[in-house]
């Protein structure tokens, strides 16, 4: 029998709860339904994680980690209104390529929302860590005469963007659309900083 790394098996059951959850959602991703798709024993889990709660928490960040990898490095230098441009661009791109992902993100969010108290708060400061890590990465592309006040609306903004644009991804699966809509919301976010800009 071939053993496995402590850290690759962890690694193997996120990957396979992500996509339990995206299959099944949240209520149905059980510890029996994650060990199965990871190929492992039942019992292997809890050497992994404390609890599935436990769990839980890791695939969240972990997709997390994903998400800011890929957009990371979006219009460097280029100014705020390209670079919050090429946000909304990288990151509708990375969810469209990877929509299992982005399910099994959408249904822990919505799960932990809704089962309140810790889980909340553990859903609130992902959202917020989120924003502030955008605001970062926004302000490393600033260029002279931006507005560092503009910065943090403008994350907001284009996180409501993107999340309204996937869940219609999500709804028809139509790509010509979804481009056009990008292309309009990317057009207006540019030119939203401009006119801010030049008041």
């Amino acid at each position: 029998m071939v053993r496995i790394a402590a850290d690759d098996r962890r690694q193997r059951f996120i990957e396979a709860a992500v996509h339990v959850i995206s299959e099944h959602g949240v209520g149905g991703a059980t510890t029996r339904r994650i060990a199965a798709a990871a190929d492992a024993p039942l019992a292997s889990i809890h050497y992994c994680f404390n609890t599935k709660q436990d769990l839980l928490v890791a695939v969240f960040q972990h997709v997390d980690a994903l998400i800011f990898e890929a957009v990371e490095l979006t219009g460097q230098h280029e100014g705020l209104g390209k670079a919050g441009s090429a946000f909304l661009a990288t990151a509708c791109e990375w969810y469209t390529a990877n929509a299992c992902y982005v399910r099994a993100q959408f249904a822990l969010y919505q799960w932990m929302l809704h089962e309140g108290g810790k889980w909340s708060e553990i859903a609130r400061n992902a959202y917020r860590s989120g924003e502030l890590r955008s605001a970062e990465i926004l302000r490393s592309s600033m260029l002279p005469g931006d507005d560092d006040d503009l910065v943090e609306p403008l994350v907001r903004l284009v996180f409501a963007t993107v999340d309204g644009l996937i869940l219609a991804w999500f709804a028809d699966q139509d790509r010509q659309r979804l481009e056009a809509s990008m292309d309009i919301a990317m057009k207006s976010i540019e030119l939203a900083v401009t006119r801010h800009v030049s008041t």
